[in-house]
């Protein structure tokens, strides 16, 4: 039999949005800075976009799972998890 595993919390989902979050700044702001100093074909630059589609696969997939995992929640504060992320 499969090991089943518990899943986040609604508050660790929001936590984890927050940092994918931060995340997604950090290697925004490198892939200009990237592309500034060296072009936008150079290999550092491709791996930044690399990186930032990366992390846009992980957040997808990880707000649906936290929809499954929170069916009692609202659309919106679901949302809010991984793309409506405060300041």
């Amino acid at each position: 039999m499969p090991r089943r595993f518990p899943g986040f919390s609604f508050k660790q989902h929001q936590l984890t949005g927050q940092q994918i979050y931060n995340a997604r700044q950090f290697f925004g702001e490198l892939l200009n800075n990237l592309a500034n100093s060296y072009g936008d074909s150079a290999r550092p630059v491709k791996l930044a976009e690399n990186i930032l589609e990366i992390i846009d696969s992980l957040r997808k997939s990880l707000d649906e799972v936290a929809c499954i995992e929170n069916p009692d929640r609202e659309d919106w504060e679901l949302n809010q998890c991984y793309y409506a992320v405060e300041e």
